[in-house]
Parts: C-alpha cells; structure tokens; sequence
C-alpha cells in the first residue's frame, strides 16, 4: 500500500496539473478498487498514450485504415440562443452501419438514447477535413450489459463525408482474434484514437464477453477508457481482407493490479439488430416475451421493455448480497440468471429478489417492481 501510495504522489507531482479533478463517480467504477481521490490524466498524456497504443498495436495492416473510414464521433448538442455550437467535446464513440438496405449511426443505447433523441456526429472524409452531422434516433434498445444496449439513427447518403464506408454486419466467431476502436470522452481530435485487442471467451444471451485491457493504463496513469462505448468490434472475413462489425463495446472494468483479468463488454449484433429491426419494421409482430430462469426453473416473463436490474440473495431473512447486473462484469443471461452467482453457494429455502426495471411512454416512464423466487 506504502509503494501504491508512492506511485500516487508522484503521478500526481508529474502529470496532473494542480487544479486538476479527481475521477468522477460515473466513471470511477471502470477500474477496479479504484480510489475516491484518484486523479484524471491529462488530456496530453492520454493523447501520449494512446499514440504508444497505436504503435503497439498488433494487427493486420488493413485494420486501422478501414476503421478510420468508418468510425465516428459522438457529441451531446449544446445551443447557444437557437444555434448549435460547434467543436463540441467528444462523449462516445460510434461507427457507421450498413443494414436492412439503410446506413445507420450506431452506439450504445446509453450513449445515444431512445428514439427522437439526437446527438452530433463528427466525421473526417478522405480529404482530411471534419464534418459535424446532427442525427436522430429511430430505433433503440435499452441500457445494460447484458441487454441489446443499442441505439441506430439513419443518416442520409449526402451527408456522409467522401472516404467515409459503412461497416457489414457479421456474426462473432469465438476462435478468432477480435479488435475494438474508439474514441475517448473529452476534447480529443479524431487522429486520437484507441485500438484494442480482443478476444471472445463467452457468446452469453446478447452480449460478448472476454479480456479487454488499454495498454498503457496504470496506477501511474489511471486512463479508464471512458467513451469507447459505441465502438464497433470487428472481425476479418475468413480468407480475405475484408472486416465485418461483430459487436458494439458497452462496457468494461479494468484490473490495473491484474491486467489479464481486465474483462469487457459487447453487444452481439448479429442477435441485436435483428432483433430491434425486426420489430421496428413489422410492428405487428410482437416481440416474444423473455423467459427469467434460475437453473432450470422459471421465475417470470418480462416483456422487451423490462429488464433486471439488481439481484438480491437473502438467507433467513437477512441480506448476504446484491449484484448490479446493469453493470456485472462477467457473463449473464436471462436465461441462466444462476450465473450472476459467480462462487457464491445458494441454497435451497433462500430467496432471490429481482429487481425489474419497465421503460414506457406513460408516466412513471421508469415502473421498478420486484419478484421474489425461493430457491427449491
């Protein structure tokens, strides 16, 4: 802890500018054991990072250059007395997508929001010069690790810079190398972007889980990587050149004592936009409710605007712990909610209390209910 401490200071001595924050809460949670007081990186540094990061970074030659011509990024619109400012910060990453005969902005739904919310996009054509396009949402899904975390808005061929290229959908192959690039929230141009390298140990429900690590991300310089969600992970088409989207990072949590325990989080788009777009385009058609399962049993339905979102173990009564599966770091379906047990033993008479979480039009747009199921 005194050598922890040691690096801390002089971190702060070297790199942090004396009026500099402290992480905030939304993103301290990204690094583990991460401490109330830990310092921001610069803006510089990360920029310094990041660079090493690319130089770093093994992959095939075609793979940077391709995604430079496809990836995005994502701001909140702020006005000024009715006018949209310009250069505004950079709060996520996103990508362009080619499905169902249209092109699409995607991201996480958490960064882009339901349909009619609108967000900037920043684009850089071929000839080097940036393009600020405000989109609106028409389809999404809802927010979570575990749920088809997803928000598309269409975008018009004449407003897409030369040089920029839509990505094709694909479906994950889990013995392949997989490669994630994004941007980071904050005042960043689009040459700073951050390459990395993935890998699938787990296709569980919607989502795609494995080791995610950001090279050059230490307690010396804590950058936690927040504003990557949004950015498409790709995969090269077996026997060519060509690289196909497999999955939207929504999220991650850093080991910095543990590098290679360091896990991330991504939406299965091969299973998400189906999903969202089958729906959208045949309204009529209602999505099938989902079953909830522990081990084989069930304990309810929940419909496609539900979601769990906390699971409670109690034992005689008394409360031995609470997952927040929004934001659970390891793989969990709805199917087999037993695996947000992890090593934890459940035994028969206890009870497990689910936190339902329903997003509707109607007031309260956010209805939270629970069910109880006894363990048999």
């Amino acid at each position: 802890m005194k050598h922890f401490l040691i690096l801390l200071s002089l971190f702060v001595w070297v790199f942090v500018p004396a009026d500099a924050q402290n992480l905030s809460k939304s993103v301290a949670f990204l690094i583990k054991g991460a401490p109330a007081d830990l310092p921001k990186v610069s803006t510089e540094v990360t920029r310094q990072i990041f660079r090493q990061a690319r130089v770093n970074f093994k992959a095939p030659a075609s793979l940077l250059p391709r995604m430079q011509r496809s990836i995005v990024q994502i701001s909140l619109p702020r006005y000024t007395e009715g006018v949209l400012q310009e250069n505004l910060p950079t709060y996520a990453s996103g990508f362009l997508l080619s499905a169902y005969g249209r092109t699409w902005v995607a991201s996480a739904y958490h960064v882009m929001g339901e349909a009619g919310h609108t967000r900037v996009v920043r684009f850089r054509g071929r000839d080097g010069q940036e393009k600020e396009v405000v989109v609106k949402v028409e389809v999404n899904g809802t927010s979570g690790w575990h749920e088809p975390d997803l928000s598309l808005a269409p975008i018009k061929p004449e407003d897409i810079p030369e040089g920029m290229e839509p990505l094709e959908l694909g479906e994950p192959d889990l013995n392949a190398p997989a490669y994630s690039v994004g941007y980071t929230t904050g005042n960043y141009s689009m040459n700073d972007f951050l390459p990395v390298q993935r890998e699938f140990t787990n296709a569980e429900g919607i989502n795609l889980y494995g080791p995610y690590h950001i090279n050059g991300s230490t307690w010396e310089n804590p950058v936690t990587g927040n504003g990557q969600c949004g950015s498409p992970i790709v995969q090269r088409i077996p026997g060519t050149q060509q690289w196909q989207v497999v999955g939207l990072h929504n999220g991650h949590l850093l080991d910095l004592d543990n590098p290679h325990l360091s896990r991330g989080s991504g939406v299965n788009l091969s299973v998400a936009v189906p999903y969202l777009l089958d729906a959208h385009y045949n309204p009529s058609v209602k999505v099938p409710a989902r079953r909830l399962y522990v081990r084989g049993f069930q304990v309810t339905s929940l419909q496609d605007n539900e979601r769990v979102s906390e699971i409670t173990l109690k034992r005689n009564g008394q409360e031995v712990w609470t997952k927040n599966i929004q934001k659970f770091p390891h793989p969990y379906s709805d199917a087999h909610a037993e695996l947000a047990f992890e090593d934890d033993e459940v035994f028969r008479g206890d009870e497990l209390v689910f936190k339902i979480v329903r997003r509707q039009q109607i007031k309260p747009n956010r209805y939270i209910y629970t069910k109880t199921f006894i363990m048999p």
